[in-house]
Order: C-alpha cells, then sequence, then structure tokens
C-alpha cells in the first residue's frame, strides 16, 4: 500500500511543547521579571535547554494562564457612572 503524494496528505499542526521566555512573555503579556518570579513561586515551569536558553513548558503556561483572574478594561453600562448636577452633567 502506497501513500498519498505530499502535496494531497493533510499537514498536521505542531503545538509547541515548550517556549523562549521572550516568546512567553509576548504570547501571555507579561514581563521578563514576572515570568522569572512566576517560576520562583512554582506558577510556571522553566527549564534550562543547553548552555544558553531558558524555556517555559507551553502545559504550565496554559494552566497559570487559565488561573488568572479576568481584568475587565471596560464597565459595564449599568455600572458607568450616569451624569448629574455635580459631575458636569
Amino acid at each position: 500500500m502506497t501513500s498519498p503524494p505530499p502535496e494531497t496528505r493533510e499537514r498536521k499542526r505542531v503545538e509547541p511543547v515548550a517556549r523562549r521566555v521572550a516568546d512567553f512573555c509576548a504570547a501571555y503579556g507579561v514581563g521578563r521579571t514576572t515570568a522569572y518570579k512566576l517560576a520562583a513561586e512554582g506558577k510556571i515551569v522553566m527549564l534550562r535547554m543547553g548552555a544558553r536558553h531558558t524555556v517555559v513548558t507551553e502545559d504550565s503556561a496554559q494552566r497559570w494562564s487559565r488561573s488568572r483572574t479576568p481584568v475587565h478594561t471596560h464597565a459595564a453600562p449599568s455600572e458607568r457612572r450616569q451624569p448629574t448636577a455635580n459631575n458636569g452633567g
């Protein structure tokens, strides 16, 4: 049995198992100092890869991300202040 030609086979997307610290910071919106603090607190897992590279495991990054409390940047319409005579409205 032969396999189909490469151009007709579906390519599967491979999810990363780890990210460089800089890539983790960019993806999750945190600074480098915060990333190392999270690792020191045991909230994410960092591994040394050779002499020069440190990576964050993707499963620990996703677990940490799911545990974060969402921050709402805009108040819901019912929570917005209504103009009054005292505050310029």
